[in-house]
């Protein structure tokens, strides 16, 4: 049996909400669930913020006319044919597809 080492850096995101019992008890609002409601969309934004500084540092990425993004300049404009280009690229690498 092999046994291959990782080294990884742990962060810790999110927060948290303290609920007394006299505010639960003199409030007319379900703070619990007002709570999660709040904490759940937290989470989303905190895992899309995360995504997506994974995608802008990597390096599958394909401009039009350069080969970087520093390179770019006005004139590398988007046309249907790029676009066609594109699309063949992510089929030919069975990217998703979405209705």
């Amino acid at each position: 049996m092999n046994w291959t080492g990782k080294t990884v850096t742990l962060g810790q995101y999110g927060d948290f909400v303290t609920l007394s019992d006299v505010l639960m008890e003199d409030n007319p609002f379900d703070l619990v669930k007002e709570s999660i409601f709040e904490l759940s969309h937290l989470v989303a934004r905190t895992v899309d913020i995360a995504a997506q500084d994974v995608i802008d540092a990597g390096t599958n990425v394909e401009y039009v006319g350069q080969a970087d993004r520093a390179s770019l300049t006005a004139a590398n404009t988007l046309t249907a044919a790029e676009l066609a280009n594109g699309v063949r690229a992510l089929r030919t690498k069975d990217a998703p597809t979405f209705d």
